[in-house]
């Protein structure tokens, strides 16, 4: 056991010693991370010493060599990338440059004016770089949009509109961009219309009230209409809803009750003198009488199917749902001492809810039904 606990002792010793390493190594000092080549760790180490009010010489040093060495990186990074052909690599130096190019803002006070006029020059490079990334993704845009113009695959037209939306990013806002951007939106998005029927005028407020929340499942490529009439839709779903069938039964039942009771006593003298006692017994009754009356709603709408391309793939059905309640009455003739102890305080048990009630729950649970099968 004792050395059970030694090896325990041993290895939360170990544990302690790691965490305390690795806790200095994470707060190295700008100037250890300098000399070991971690230069954007010493750039902004040093800046935040020299920015709570060091006159440090070293501190100034560090932060120029520092930077200097973050740019000869950074240009170095930029001549690599920009031999590609992939717009991918472009972006990696716009963010890069955006870094860069904050960092130099934040310590500009404390760099030397060396670095300006390559600063300078890099932030107008900028421009002309953001004008070409964007220029890219509106070539790449275009082209997938010929493709969309002869297959009308909206997935394509989805991907073109994300490349517009990428040469947005890089503030490319004139006119012609917008127009490609809502016509590659307008040709990814699918359409869908939902509309309903009742004969009941009545249940058909009802039924738009509940419906017209399927609309809140559209999203930006996916857009659910109710009860609308759009020029062009890629899906239809028509739903027609019988009128609501209510069955109402009642049964009756009455049960009977008897008991014996001590009415009176008679009293007389025996043959030994002694008074005696004889109980007189009589039978009282009682009956309940119970009314069950049992409701039961059945509500079904049928599912219509209009498919439009190859973006509707739903198949048509009929959705039903039910609710049932039960009422009790209980009423009591006769004597209530005739009844077992269990029924003297029988209690009514009405609808839990009215039928308004009772419409909107079927409501909901179409709606709920509805929306699981097809969206």
């Amino acid at each position: 056991m004792e050395k059970f606990n030694n090896l325990e002792l041993n290895d939360m010793k170990i544990y302690c010693l790691a965490f305390i390493v690795s806790l200095l190594y994470s707060c190295a000092s700008p100037h250890k991370n300098f000399e070991k080549g971690n230069y954007d760790k010493a750039y902004s180490g040093v800046l935040k010493e020299l920015e709570k009010g060091s006159k440090s010489r070293k501190d100034k040093n560090i932060l120029n060599k520092s930077f200097d060495s973050m740019l000869r990186q950074e240009m170095t990074d930029t001549e690599l990338h920009m031999r590609s052909s992939d717009v991918r690599d472009w972006e990696r130096v716009y963010s890069s440059h955006e870094k860069l190019i904050k960092d130099y803002i934040k310590g500009k006070r404390w760099l030397n004016n060396d670095f300006s006029e390559i600063m300078q020059k890099i932030e107008i490079d900028q421009d002309t770089l953001a004008l070409n990334i964007a220029d890219a993704y509106i070539l790449d845009g275009n082209s997938l949009m010929n493709n969309y113009n002869l297959n009308g695959n909206k997935g394509i037209a989805k991907e073109a509109h994300k490349l517009f939306l990428r040469a947005q990013k890089y503030g490319y806002y004139e006119d012609e961009l917008i127009k490609l951007t809502l016509e590659s939106l307008n040709a990814a998005t699918i359409y869908t219309l939902v509309e309903s029927n009742s004969w009941n005028p009545l249940m058909k407020g009802k039924i738009d009230s509940r419906f017209r929340e399927i609309e809140r499942e559209s999203n930006i490529y996916f857009q659910v209409l109710y009860n609308d009439s759009p020029n062009y839709v890629d899906c239809y779903i028509g739903l027609h809803f019988n009128d609501l069938d209510i069955k109402d039964s009642r049964n009756i039942t009455t049960d009977n009750y008897s008991k014996e009771i001590v009415d009176s006593y008679k009293t007389y003298i025996d043959s030994s003198g002694v008074k005696q006692s004889i109980p007189n017994y009589k039978t009282i009754k009682a009956s309940v009488k119970c009314i069950t009356e049992l409701k039961i709603y059945r509500w079904n709408a049928r599912v219509r199917i209009d498919r439009k391309f190859n973006y509707c793939d739903h198949h048509p059905q009929t959705i039903n749902v039910k609710y049932e309640m039960v009422s009790k009455t209980y009423s009591i003739q006769g004597n209530r001492e005739a009844l077992p102890d269990n029924l003297k305080n029988l209690k009514n048990e009405y609808f839990p809810i009215n039928e308004r009630q009772v419409i909107e729950n079927l409501l909901d649970d179409l709606y709920k039904q509805f929306k699981r099968e097809y969206f």
